[in-house]
């Protein structure tokens, strides 16, 4: 929920099509296809939205990323990660195997789309194994002010920037380097923007913020 309480967001027209990308550092894991869904249509993949709760609340928990205390209820996350777009990364067979097309994408993805729904795709390239073998990992983008700001961080076609606040912690090392490689430059530096455990879970240390930004519209 955001501090201006619920932020109305337009309705996509349809979900966006799953993009699959080779995953060249990790044989094991092969590519990993990512899907659009919203909270009405994960709904339909059963035991998905509970696990991904699990996984959520457990975050929370450890206290190194998140702002939340306390208990994180199903209702809660649901309500907090599931209102807007969220992406779904599944873990997929290699760009050698004949599970993918000549042009990279899994099988039952993009280049075998038909009218098929994202959801159907999910139960397919699922095969029976459980979300804790398949599920590479999961984000949200959805609008972090109302109104006349609403473009910021959103995925409406309207939108043109986002912004992303990260920790210069040890372990977001990667994650900064992502950004920057995706075309996010540095915007600013919030002081001790959080207050968050320690690595070893013995005490809690306000760390800093970088607030990254990109236009959507601008060459």
């Amino acid at each position: 929920m955001s501090a201006y309480g619920h932020i109305q967001r337009k309705n996509s027209a349809a979900p966006l099509p799953p993009t699959t990308w080779e995953h060249e550092a990790d044989s094991k894991v092969g590519s990993i296809t990512v899907y659009h869904l919203t909270l009405e249509s994960a709904r339909k993949l059963p035991g998905l939205l509970e696990h991904l709760g699990t996984i959520f609340a457990k975050e929370v928990e450890d206290g190194m990323t998140y702002p939340q205390e306390g208990e994180m209820s199903q209702t809660t996350f649901e309500t907090y990660f599931f209102s807007a777009d969220v992406f779904l990364g599944l873990i997929g067979p290699s760009r050698s195997s004949p599970t993918i097309a000549e042009d990279g994408t899994a099988a039952g993805a993009i280049g075998d789309r038909d009218d098929r729904t994202n959801e159907s795709l999910i139960e397919k390239q699922k095969g029976g194994k459980s979300w804790e073998e398949c599920i590479a990992g999961f984000y949200y983008i959805k609008p972090n002010y109302p109104g006349r700001s609403s473009h910021v961080n959103t995925l409406r076609p309207a939108s043109f920037a986002s912004t992303y606040s990260l920790t210069p912690l040890t372990h977001c090392a990667l994650l900064l380097r992502l950004w920057e490689k995706l075309g996010f430059s540095k915007a600013g530096l919030i002081p001790k923007a959080g207050r968050l455990r320690t690595k070893d879970g013995k005490g809690e240390e306000y760390v800093d913020a970088w607030v990254f930004y990109k236009s959507f519209i601008e060459a």
